[in-house]
């Protein structure tokens, strides 16, 4: 049988804050341990040029391990994903099916997609997560992947993709920051470098609009939009890109009729972040934004003046 290791120096798509090292030499790695190669037929673009997959089989194995190697031939880093332990056949990883690159505050991600076989007839897929620490060296964020794995669906019935991972750790990320909160995960929003999120306090009839642009999560209360403060009933979340900046949006109920919103921007020139509460009130108090529809038509017509 034929055995070739997948090289993500190979492959092409490399990001911008993951291409400045020299890739691992792989194959070196694997002979000088006395591995022996193996190739699942997988097959995917990377971001990334200074860390690849090792896909392997052990001394004495007949089941595939899978792990990372960055840093030199000289001093290479190796970060173990799964392996079985000695004289066993599970579980073990029969494949990293994809990679993607994301920033989370203000750290550089990568996430893996890999297939971890727990038995004869079960299999599960799951993600790995590496960062970047201030020496350029790469980091396993223990934390997330314990995350991802408890939130992970053992039943799903299509392979995740990697980008489904990066959903999945701004999530949990988002949810660390505000502790004892709901997440109102119907108005969750994740596009490009941003997330925003709208979280619940139900005791104090409170909510929080949270803006993660990749570098940093920010946060405003309700207070900052609403006479009151309140967030009794929350209504709608939506955004709005037009060509200096993209419009996060959301709209609800205080402990009255009147209809509240709240408006965080992002510019895109710079990604500054910024809460616009005057723009948000005076939405509010024309009597004629009900809908996120007349929101948008508003802020359109008010960008151009």
């Amino acid at each position: 049988m034929k055995t070739v290791i997948i090289s993500l120096a190979a492959l092409v798509a490399i990001h911008p804050c993951f291409a400045t090292a020299a890739a691992p030499d792989v194959a070196n790695y694997i002979s000088a341990r006395g591995w022996t190669a193996y190739d699942s037929k997988a097959r995917f673009t990377t971001p990334a040029a200074d860390i690849a997959p090792v896909l392997y089989y052990s001394k004495g194995s007949s089941v595939p391990s899978c792990g990372l190697l960055s840093g030199s031939s000289g001093a290479p880093k190796f970060i173990d994903i799964l392996f079985p332990e000695a004289g066993e056949d599970y579980p073990h990883c029969p494949s990293i099916n994809d990679a993607a690159a994301f920033n989370l505050a203000g750290k550089d991600y990568l996430v893996f997609q890999y297939t971890d076989r727990d038995s004869r007839n079960v299999t599960f897929e799951e993600f790995f997560y590496v960062y970047k620490n201030k020496a350029g060296q790469y980091e396993v964020d223990e934390q997330l992947n314990a995350a991802a794995s408890d939130a992970g669906d053992k039943a799903q019935k299509t392979r995740p993709k990697a980008t489904d991972g990066i959903r999945l750790a701004r999530t949990y990320a988002l949810k660390q920051s505000q502790p004892g909160m709901e997440l109102l995960t119907r108005d969750l929003l994740i596009d490009g470098g941003n997330t925003f999120a709208v979280f619940k306090d139900k005791a104090r009839a409170t909510c929080s609009f949270v803006l993660d642009n990749g570098a940093a999560v920010n946060k405003y209360s309700s207070d900052l939009f609403a006479e009151s403060g309140k967030c009794v009933n929350y209504l709608a979340s939506s955004k709005l890109d037009t060509p200096a900046k993209i419009y996060y949006l959301g709209m609800f109920k205080g402990s009255d009729a009147a209809t509240n919103i709240a408006i965080i921007s992002v510019t895109k020139a710079t990604a500054a972040v910024q809460a616009e509460n005057n723009l948000a009130r005076a939405a509010a108090t024309t009597g004629k934004v009900s809908d996120i529809k007349s929101l948008k038509a508003y802020l359109t017509v008010a960008e151009k003046k």
